[in-house]
């Protein structure tokens, strides 16, 4: 999924929702806004409805569990590419 965002992306994607499974198979949560320029927010926004389960490549500091979480979620993820290979 995704939000539009504030400000300067108020029109278009401000981030996108991420689930899926890390190299491990943990179970992973996030939503990711760093790393999107304004060509691939526009894309994203265009799109968003065939974008829905394609893979995302992220990377971030670290996967981690918040104490009151039930699932992880990565530590300052940033926007890589979407996979298409898979």
């Amino acid at each position: 999924g995704w939000e539009y965002g504030k400000g300067r992306l108020a029109n278009t994607v401000g981030k996108i929702y991420l689930s899926g499974r890390d190299e491990n198979g943990t179970l992973v949560e996030a939503s990711c806004g760093s790393g999107l320029n304004d060509k691939m927010r526009a894309y994203i926004l265009a799109n968003h409805a065939k974008l829905i389960g394609t893979i995302v490549c992220i990377e971030a500091q670290e996967i981690c569990k918040a104490a009151n979480a039930t699932v992880h979620s990565a530590r300052f993820p940033i926007f890589i590419r979407f996979r298409d290979d898979k």
